[in-house]
């Protein structure tokens, strides 16, 4: 015993041993099915009972059985008899049992059996019925389970030889033989009546049965009285038919745009026919604008890719990286020409449009490398930010340069390249064909990626020009600051050097006043003992 999920438990089918009790909250027999259990596959049936408490339901309860079982019941029962052919049907007319032939369990009454429909129909009225085949007795008992709506059948083939003996066959035979010999006179004496009578209706015979095989009527009918409008009548239906086979033909090699005509205004089966046409073609045009859309896109995504590609690596120069851009552009779109010009700022601040990569640009084109805002078709969609696509080429447009000569392009597209409402460039791309509308939308997808690669390399230019700045401020602080610490030095020596004669000065200065004052005192001295 093991506590596991069930798989498929509410499905069709599958889960019917579970989904039709918990609908009908009754038992129910469940219709044979496919089990796998131990790797093996087998056909089985379930017994089931719902576990519920007045309405509300909590689950089944039941058990499955193997159609083997049911194989091995009927074989016990049927040893003895050679010739019977004894099987068993479910209610949905699945093989339970056969004693001839095993390979029947599981399949269907109607992949058997001619009339299976009557077999079914008879199975769910719950009717025995007999009936004469050939040489066999054939019967239907039908099989009901106490109160359940579910009817089962046996069907039993038994040859006429196990119920009659040699003479009873030969005597039913000869009735039988009697009976169509019988038959067959009648009908072919009514034949000829008719024959006789009109050869009109002989050939409205023909001409229909020609018609229900599908072949044309051809069959002269000269009478003037019903049998002709019958006849037209099936004339004019089997040209309609035609008339339809031709559209089904159509139908069937996708070509949905035919035209039905009706035979009159309360033909409902032209317009019907003409509806279903209009619908399909319709949803064969849809399905078309689908998958277009769908491969368009899947192409974009392609082109995304490649360019995001591109614009990943590290670039030192944004000349670098353009390069590689302009011809991955060119190459993915298979044109001719291509260019991509960068926004520069100027040391006097003004901003122009530097062409920093081209492919097959004329040496004119290509040596005018900067354009002003404003200026011609680049400059003008640099300065309105939007897509120009050009059909009406000028004449003083650049030649598309190629090994056998140059030649003016057929349509010209600008993008500008902007990235956070900034302009960092326009891209420019000429052809000798013309750009779809999934070409341009390619153009406006990629326009933004390359706008914020240029952006990065720049950013990344500036830092290095600022760090080199940096470095370059910081080294000549070292030069000036070695040049102050020198100035120091030698202004600290020359104020040693002063303090120095400034002492020797004081010194003398001292000297000085005490020889003055010693030749004061000597004078004085000398005035006392005069």
């Amino acid at each position: 015993v093991a506590l596991q999920a069930s798989l498929d438990y509410e499905s069709s089918i599958v889960g019917d041993y579970y989904t039709i009790p918990k609908r009908t909250l009754e038992k129910a027999i469940i219709n044979p099915f496919l089990y796998s259990s131990r790797g093996k596959d087998e056909y089985m049936i379930a017994a089931v009972c719902p576990i519920k408490y007045g309405k509300n339901f909590y689950g089944i309860t039941g058990v499955n059985m193997k159609l083997s079982t049911f194989q091995k019941m009927v074989r016990e029962h049927t040893d003895e008899l050679d010739n019977y052919d004894v099987r068993i049907v479910s209610g949905s007319g699945d093989y339970v049992a056969s004693n001839a032939d095993v390979s029947l369990l599981g399949q269907n009454l109607a992949d058997i059996e001619s009339n299976s429909a009557e077999q079914l129909n008879d199975m769910v009225k719950a009717q025995r019925n007999v009936a004469l085949e050939d040489d066999y007795i054939v019967a239907q008992v039908p099989i009901r389970f106490n109160t359940l709506p579910v009817v089962w059948m046996v069907k039993t083939k038994v040859p006429l030889s196990a119920i009659l003996g040699e003479d009873d066959i030969l005597r039913f035979l000869m009735i039988l033989l009697g009976s169509l010999v019988l038959a067959f006179l009648v009908n072919f004496a009514i034949y000829f009546y008719i024959k006789s009578k009109t050869e009109t209706l002989d050939n409205l015979y023909l001409n229909a049965l020609a018609f229900s095989q599908g072949e044309e009527p051809r069959y002269l009918v000269k009478s003037e009285d019903e049998s002709r409008f019958i006849n037209d009548i099936v004339v004019e239906t089997y040209s309609f038919m035609k008339q339809a086979e031709q559209v089904f033909v159509q139908v069937q090699e996708g070509d949905y745009k035919a035209d039905f005509m009706p035979r009159n205004p309360r033909d409902s089966f032209a317009k019907k026919l003409n509806l279903m046409l209009e619908i399909l073609h319709q949803r064969q045009t849809d399905n078309r604008e689908k998958q277009r859309i769908a491969q368009d896109e899947r192409w974009i995504r392609n082109g995304i890719a490649v360019i995001n590609k591109v614009v990943r690596r590290q670039y030192n120069q944004y000349t670098e990286l353009t390069e590689n851009l302009i011809t991955q552009v060119v190459d993915y779109l298979n044109i001719n020409q291509g260019g991509i010009f960068v926004l520069i700022e100027s040391e006097t601040g003004k901003f122009t449009l530097e062409l920093t990569s081209s492919y097959a640009y004329s040496k004119l084109k290509a040596y005018k490398k900067r354009v002003y805002l404003g200026d011609g078709i680049v400059g003008t969609c640099a300065l309105e930010r939007e897509i120009t696509y050009l059909t009406e080429i000028p004449n003083d447009y650049s030649q598309i340069r190629s090994g056998v000569g140059g030649a003016l392009p057929k349509a010209v597209l600008v993008a500008p390249l902007i990235h956070e409402n900034v302009v960092y460039g326009v891209i420019e791309l000429a052809t000798f064909t013309f750009f779809n509308e999934t070409e341009i939308e390619f153009i406006r997808a990629i326009a933004e990626p390359i706008a914020a690669a240029i952006a990065s390399v720049k950013i990344a230019d500036k830092t290095r020009e600022l760090l080199d700045a940096m470095q370059l401020q910081q080294s000549e602080l070292k030069d000036q600051e070695a040049n102050m610490r020198s100035s120091l030095e030698k202004l600290e020596e020359i104020q040693r050097k002063a303090k120095l004669t400034e002492d020797r000065l004081r010194r003398e200065l001292e000297s000085a006043k005490l020889e003055i004052l010693r030749l004061k005192t000597s004078t004085i001295v000398f005035d006392s003992n005069e």
